[in-house]
């Protein structure tokens, strides 16, 4: 049986429309203030062992091989396994035996095995790297198969166009051979002659001869950044940077400007305008070097001048005192003889009306 609240809920809420609703139990949210919310657990901070740090820091102790190094692979990756175990735990007697056994000690610290674990994976890789480099060398000794032998033509015969914007359009043409994974049609073939002098065949010869384009314009942009000879007379630098600038400016300097470049810069001339930026920069970096080299020695020459001019003035001012020393020494050494001998000195006063 409903109470009477209920029923008069009930009957307002049939009377209303459709779409009102009468809320029976209204909530109320209640937010919680900062200060009352739950702070998180704080997080306990342990410092780090002296382990963890020396196994944080790269090669920490050094490469230390170990008294005797294993000669067998087995032996070798089983040595590598207990120092493993080593550097992370203490090992049992049976297994404290075997690494003596192996390795002719045991390491008597953690580190001491770290140590002697990376020493003898860098000399593990080392072999490695040498066996494989043998291969190597002995596989191009012997025949290459067909894949191989278009790789080292791309090598030996791409050549690099003389124009960025050539080379721009060499990796386009190569993009689109990879991306596309077709033939080059003959077109295409015929640009690619033109540009770097090779026509790939499909996708894995575009994606080296990309490999090999982008190394060979590397290079030419890493050679590009100093001229090929600077002036040694810093007037000769100067005029370079004048014809240079120039020539950044407006690409030539003119014929007669040109050819003394050239016979500044040891035959030498500016591919296009970002060269002779790039050589503009260096030989400025040239001549502030050598202003400042003249400027230190301008100075250096000063004060050796002045140190040499203090050091005749002092000569000169103890000269006169020296000679007035010495004359009075000889003059106390004459009396010191006289007195000697028994001698009296006569004073000239008295001897004169005499000698009259």
């Amino acid at each position: 049986m409903e109470t009477p609240r209920t029923t008069c809920l009930s009957r307002a809420a049939s009377s209303a429309p459709a779409l009102f609703v009468v809320p029976l139990f209204p909530t109320r949210r209640v937010c919680c203030p900062p200060h009352a919310r739950p702070s998180p657990a704080p997080r306990t901070h342990r410092p780090p062992s002296l382990f963890t740090l020396y196994g944080r820091m790269r090669n920490s102790g050094g490469f230390q091989l170990p008294p005797r190094v294993p000669q067998s692979p087995e032996a070798l990756a089983r040595a590598l396994q207990l120092l493993g175990n080593a550097t992370q735990r203490k090992l049992t007697e049976e297994r404290r035996r075997e690494a003596e056994a192996l390795l002719g000690a045991y390491p008597p610290r953690k580190e001491i095995a770290q140590q002697w674990r990376g020493a003898l994976l860098r000399d593990l890789r080392r072999e490695r790297l040498a066996r494989l480099k043998a291969e190597q060398n002995l596989r191009r000794g012997s025949p290459v198969s067909p894949e191989q032998a278009i790789y080292r033509m791309l090598e030996r015969d791409m050549r690099l166009p003389p124009r960025d914007e050539q080379t721009d359009a060499a990796f386009l043409l190569l993009g689109r051979l990879v991306r596309d994974q077709q033939r080059p049609t003959e077109m295409e073939a015929r640009r690619l002659r033109d540009l770097i002098g090779v026509v790939p065949t499909g996708k894995t010869s575009a994606t080296r001869a990309i490999k090999v384009l982008k190394r060979m314009a590397l290079e030419r942009f890493r050679w590009e950044r100093w001229p090929p000879f600077v002036p040694l007379d810093l007037e000769h630098v100067r005029q370079a940077f004048r014809i240079l600038a120039q020539v950044r400016r407006q690409g030539t300097a003119g014929e007669r400007a040109n050819q003394e470049l050239r016979s500044l810069l040891g035959g030498a001339f500016p591919r296009h305008r970002r060269v002779a930026t790039a050589w503009r920069k260096r030989l400025a970096f040239v001549i502030r070097y050598r202003e400042r080299k003249a400027r230190v020695a301008a100075v250096m020459e000063l004060r050796r001048q002045k140190l040499l001019r203090r050091a005749a003035a002092e000569a000169a001012s103890t000269e006169p005192n020296a000679s007035s020393a010495g004359a009075a020494e000889v003059s106390a050494t004459a009396e010191r003889e006289r007195d000697a001998s028994g001698e009296v000195a006569t004073p000239p006063d008295a001897s004169e009306p005499e000698a009259q």
